[in-house]
């Protein structure tokens, strides 16, 4: 069991706000997207052949608290991480599909934080596990390493930055907007 599991058997509601600049949050990823993710990892760290099959049962597995009663999830995604091809132009068709459809969720809130956004915080790919202003503990993604802190000096700067990116972000119509505006960046043949 990982860190992150440990830190969550208290409840198996959830309750996340994240930030996701590059990539789609990871409950979020469609088994396609995933696959890229674990193949462009292991070819980043010198693994030919990782196990794709046994890593991406890890990842879904994961995905489970998504349907757990009373989980709540606040996801800011860059604008940028849904114009990235991960994996081909189908994974990301596949994967903005299943975004677009996440947005009519009522425990789930997504926002998307457009290209032309002002810069407004130097902190990147964080989650923050608790309520607004109660954060448990917060977590930030490193290069194949997420580094966790209870330290509420950490969990208030998460916060503050979480609510600053908030100002940023569009949701709704606008973001659904946005989604489908990549999603013609990504057309198939």
């Amino acid at each position: 069991m990982s860190t992150l599991d440990d830190l969550c058997q208290c409840n198996l509601a959830r309750i996340e706000r994240a930030y996701h600049p590059d990539l789609v949050p990871d409950p979020l990823r469609t088994p396609g997207y995933l696959r890229a993710y674990i193949v462009a990892e292991g070819h980043a760290i010198g693994v030919d052949n990782p196990d794709i099959e046994e890593t991406l049962a890890d990842y879904l597995e994961e995905q489970d608290p998504l349907n757990f009663p009373g989980s709540r999830y606040h996801w800011l995604i860059g604008e940028a991480a849904l114009l990235r091809t991960v994996g081909s132009a189908e994974v990301m068709t596949e994967q903005i599909h299943a975004l677009l459809a996440a947005t009519t969720k009522e425990n789930i809130e997504i926002g998307i934080i457009p290209l032309d956004a002002r810069f407004v915080t130097p902190i990147r790919n964080f989650r923050i596990w608790g309520p607004e202003g109660e954060a448990v503990f917060v977590d930030t993604e490193e290069f194949l390493e997420v580094s966790v802190s209870r330290r509420s000096g950490d969990a208030g700067h998460a916060d503050r930055s979480f609510r600053l990116l908030v100002t940023q972000a569009v949701y709704g119509n606008d973001a659904r907007t946005i989604l489908t505006r990549a999603l013609s960046t990504h057309t198939t043949d």
